[in-house]
C-alpha cells in the first residue's frame, strides 16, 4: 500500500523518494552480480583480484603532503589520473590491468574511492605504493608486506600490506589466509554507497570486462557458483 509509516497516505514526494531508493538497490544489486561473476571470471583466468585500495580525499587533503600530488585536480580528475598510473604499474609487471574502479561518498570517509584489481607479486605492490604516495602526497605511515590486521571506526581491516597517516589511503592484500578473497572484495567495491554525489562512475577495465564477457557470452545470465 502506498502509505506512510503512520497510516497516512505517501505524497508524491515520498513516492518518488521511495521510487528513488527502489531503483538505487536494484542497480547495486545487478552491479554487484556482474562485478562477482567478473571476479570469477578473473579467477578462473590466473588473475584474481588480490588487492584493495581505498582512497578517502578528505583525510589526504587534511595535513601535511610531499610535492607532486594530485590534488589540484577535481576529483574524478584525480581518480582518473591514480587509475592510469596503476595500470602503468600492471603493464610493468608483464600482466593485464584487471581492475574495478569503484567511486563512493558517505558521512564518515566523504568523497573515496576503491579499487580492487589483481597485482602478480610483492614487487608490483610495492610499486604500486610508490606510485600512491608521489600522487597522493601522503608517505606511507608503514609498510609491511605480510599483511597487518588493523581495528577502528567499527571495522576490521585484514592484509593490511601500507597505510598513510590518518588512514587517508589504505592498500589490502586479499587472500584466503588474511581473511578475504576477489568475490567479497569485488561484491564489497560494488555496493556504491552514495553514488549520486559522486562525479566518477563505476567500471571495470578492459581487460576485466573481456574476461566477464568470454565467461558469460551465451549464458544469459551472471549467476555463478563458487568454488
Amino acid at each position: 500500500m502506498n502509505k506512510a509509516q503512520d497510516g497516512r497516505r505517501k505524497t508524491a514526494a515520498q513516492k518518488a523518494k521511495t521510487a528513488t531508493a527502489r531503483l538505487a538497490r536494484a542497480d547495486t544489486h545487478r552491479r554487484q552480480q556482474r562485478w562477482t561473476a567478473a571476479a570469477l571470471a578473473a579467477s578462473a583466468a590466473g588473475s584474481p583480484l588480490n588487492f584493495l585500495l581505498t582512497v578517502s580525499w578528505p583525510k589526504i587533503e587534511d595535513g601535511d603532503r610531499r610535492a607532486g600530488h594530485i590534488l589540484a585536480k577535481k576529483i574524478v580528475d584525480r581518480e582518473t589520473h591514480l587509475w592510469s598510473e596503476l595500470r602503468q604499474v600492471a603493464a610493468r609487471a608483464g600482466v593485464e590491468w584487471i581492475a574495478a574502479r569503484a567511486p563512493e561518498y558517505d558521512k564518515t570517509r566523504g568523497h573515496h574511492i576503491h579499487i580492487p584489481g589483481h597485482l602478480p607479486d610483492d614487487r608490483a605492490l610495492r610499486d604500486a605504493i610508490n606510485i600512491i604516495e608521489n600522487l597522493t602526497g601522503a608517505p606511507a605511515m608503514w609498510c609491511d608486506m605480510r599483511g597487518r590486521t588493523l581495528r577502528g571506526d567499527g571495522r576490521i581491516s585484514h592484509g593490511c600490506v601500507a597505510m598513510s597517516e590518518n588512514g587517508g589511503w589504505l592498500l589490502q592484500r586479499h587472500v584466503a589466509t588474511a581473511g578475504g578473497s576477489g568475490f567479497t572484495l569485488a561484491a564489497y567495491a560494488a555496493k556504491g554507497t552514495g553514488k549520486a554525489k559522486v562525479e566518477g562512475q563505476h567500471r571495470l577495465s578492459n581487460a576485466l570486462l573481456t574476461l566477464l564477457r568470454k565467461s558469460t557470452a551465451g549464458s544469459g545470465s551472471f549467476t555463478h557458483k563458487r568454488p
